[in-house]
């Protein structure tokens, strides 16, 4: 029996999937969605055999920018319903949040940089996150922030964004903040997005963002395998 592809949603060419991909079983085929470049959202989730959404510059909210988010929160809704297990990051998480009905929306700050995220008690005791850290420095990027779905459970929080790892149900996850990220990807988001950095308060400098890649990513790297390798556990093995 063919193995169901896992399906990545990539909502801008910069942020990839970076140690999720590194971490896939090599018996899961992928399947690869770009709609900024015109690739339709696929309309049924059980084509699949799990779905990750991964980051973007765009909000939840900017339908009129993006029509291809209203059919991405309807595949995520219908994941929901279905129990196809979904991976959300950043901007993914936001879709999972808006597909479960809760509200997105911009905090007037921006969390750039490596800040420290907790886990809470109920982190500490998911599957997902067993034998990662209680607190470790980590990527973010984001000026939007979910309020906590209706049934879901809070994971883990920031000094600057108390929602930041939500789990829905069994299989269905959503990390605020950047575990995926490769060595390259800050400093390269750092020119991706030097229009933000330059206009927003309190945010590194592309220098100090480089220099902080450097202290922080060896550690996260192989702490954020481990939860990679248990979303893959819970969804296709």
């Amino acid at each position: 029996m063919t193995m169901k592809p896992v399906l990545y949603i990539q909502p801008i060419g910069c942020e990839g999937p970076g140690l999720i991909e590194s971490t896939r079983p090599e018996f899961v085929p992928i399947m690869m969605c770009r709609p900024a470049v015109g690739h339709p959202i696929p309309p049924n989730p059980i084509d699949y055999s799990a779905i990750v959404c991964l980051g973007g510059p765009m909000g939840v909210y900017e339908t009129d920018k993006h029509p291809w988010i209203e059919d991405l929160i309807s595949l995520v809704r219908e994941s929901i319903h279905k129990r196809v297990p979904f991976l959300g990051i950043c901007f993914g998480s936001q879709i999972l949040a808006a597909a479960a009905g809760a509200k997105v929306e911009p905090t007037g700050i921006k969390e750039i940089g490596w800040e420290k995220i907790y886990l809470t008690e109920e982190g500490r005791e998911d599957p997902l996150l067993a034998g990662f850290p209680q607190e470790i420095e980590v990527f973010h990027w984001h000026g939007d922030r979910w309020e906590l779905p209706e049934g879901a459970t809070l994971l883990a929080s920031s000094e600057k964004c108390d929602h930041q790892i939500l789990r829905l149900g069994a299989k269905h996850f959503g990390l605020q903040c950047h575990l995926e990220v490769m060595p390259e990807d800050p400093p390269c988001w750092a020119q991706a997005y030097l229009d933000e950095l330059n206009s927003s308060e309190n945010v590194p400098t592309p220098e100090e963002i480089a220099t902080q890649t450097t202290e922080f990513h060896p550690k996260l790297t192989s702490q954020a395998k481990t939860v990679f390798d248990a979303f893959w556990d819970l969804a296709v093995r």
